[in-house]
């Protein structure tokens, strides 16, 4: 099987408790092709950015993961 791990990153911004924040993003997936039509993927990411919404200025990690599929016809 065709396989692949691939990794993520990037910057942007994210709105969280009504402010938008500078945000740094990072992460890594694998991606699997079983046959030539269907690819089989996760990933997982880790978005990071600062935050004072309960007065103190805290670093805030928010990881999230996906799997998925697609279908090439």
């Amino acid at each position: 099987m065709t396989s692949s791990f691939y990794l993520i990153g990037g910057i942007g911004s994210v709105k969280f408790a009504g402010d938008q924040n500078f945000t740094v993003n990072f992460g890594a997936g694998f991606r699997v092709l079983p046959v030539d039509w269907l690819a089989v993927h996760i990933d997982v990411q880790d978005l990071v950015f600062r935050s004072d919404v309960t007065g103190v200025e805290q670093l805030k990690n928010n990881l999230q993961a996906t799997i998925g599929a697609a279908v090439y016809f």
